[in-house]
């Protein structure tokens, strides 16, 4: 017998929301139910989305009681995501909510207190990291073990972006490090598995960040990235130093280079590339199958936690230490 679509409303329907997660969420058994968006044309542009009718609601917080939305998407401006997503958990709302999940301290508290009473009200409650479903990110995680074996264990890694000029004025306005930096460090957890780690903001800017930092383990790593591009692409590299070798990997094209240091030789290798439409589609089946209760999310409480309050951290500390707590 086929499951009944999990309703849900999405705040926010602007460009991210569209390509990211509801067109990517159809036939997932998400079934979009309600919409809000504060530019008219957003909301109707995202309801026509829709095989069902979609009711169009005033305020987020309407949408967020509405008794026919099971579940919301929060991808409004970041200044809104802690007060949305903890008056969509009191009002028992599973919730997929676009990072970061807060900008500064005082969100901070409003996310841990939405956090806890999800565990409690047992709702989930999850994000947008979706380079955990990449495919050349996730060869790397499955190439690892083997390459440990080639080349020694895994000293350092390197993840860097170079990303269209931001077009939405309040982006100008925004820190590149809060937005990127908790893909980064998820992708590096996803990677290495968690540790404790100590970062430093070497810049941040609307359009460009560097942070530099290391784990428990002894391995270091190091983001950058800018919103430079006249042309809307999306080049990301990424690069694994063993101790004896190392593996560079171009995620667009799937190109790939491995440098063995033994024998001062090096040869070409190629993975699938980057697929947007896969990467966002197993992301939103995850959340539809989290909520039903069928695998756990992708994401862990600790990993929503630590990948916000870093990024919060840095941005208005330059530090952000784990180690020594």
């Amino acid at each position: 017998m086929k499951a009944k679509d999990v309703l849900y409303g999405v705040i926010g329907c602007g460009e991210h929301a569209v390509r990211g997660h509801i067109q990517p969420g159809l036939g997932t058994g998400l079934s979009l139910a309600g919409v809000f968006d504060p530019v008219r044309e957003n909301a109707s542009r995202a309801a026509s989305l829709s095989r069902t009718l979609v009711t169009h609601f005033v305020s987020a917080q309407a949408l967020i009681e509405s008794s026919e939305i099971e579940a919301v998407l929060i991808a409004s401006p970041d200044i809104h995501h802690p007060d949305q997503l903890l008056a969509a958990v009191k009002a028992d709302k599973h919730v997929l909510v676009d990072k970061p999940l807060a900008i500064n301290a005082i969100g901070m508290v409003k996310v841990r207190e939405a956090l806890r009473l999800a565990d409690r009200k047992d709702l989930v409650v999850s994000s947008c990291h979706p380079r955990r479903f990449d495919p050349p990110y996730i060869w790397m995680k499955r190439a690892l073990p083997r390459l440990i074996r080639c080349f020694g264990a895994v000293v350092s890694v390197h993840l860097d972006f170079s990303y269209h000029k931001p077009q939405a004025m309040w982006k100008h306005r925004r820190s590149l490090l809060l937005d990127h930096f908790p893909h980064e460090i998820d992708y590096v957890t996803f990677l290495l598995g968690e540790a404790r780690f100590r970062a430093t903001r070497l810049h941040d800017g609307h359009d460009a960040y560097g942070v530099a930092g290391v784990r428990a383990d002894g391995i270091t790593f190091s983001f950058s990235g800018t919103r430079r591009l006249d042309q809307t692409v999306y080049p990301e590299n990424i690069r694994v130093r063993f101790e004896r070798g190392e593996i560079t990997i171009n995620t667009k094209t799937g190109e790939g280079w491995v440098n063995d240091h033994s024998n001062s030789r090096s040869e070409t290798l190629s993975v699938q590339p980057t697929d947007y439409d896969v990467r966002f589609r197993r992301l939103m089946g995850n959340f539809v199958r989290a909520v039903r209760g069928r695998e756990k999310s992708y994401l862990t409480r600790l990993d929503l936690v630590v990948n916000t309050e870093s990024a919060v951290a840095l941005a208005h500390q330059e530090h952000f230490n784990s180690l020594r707590r």
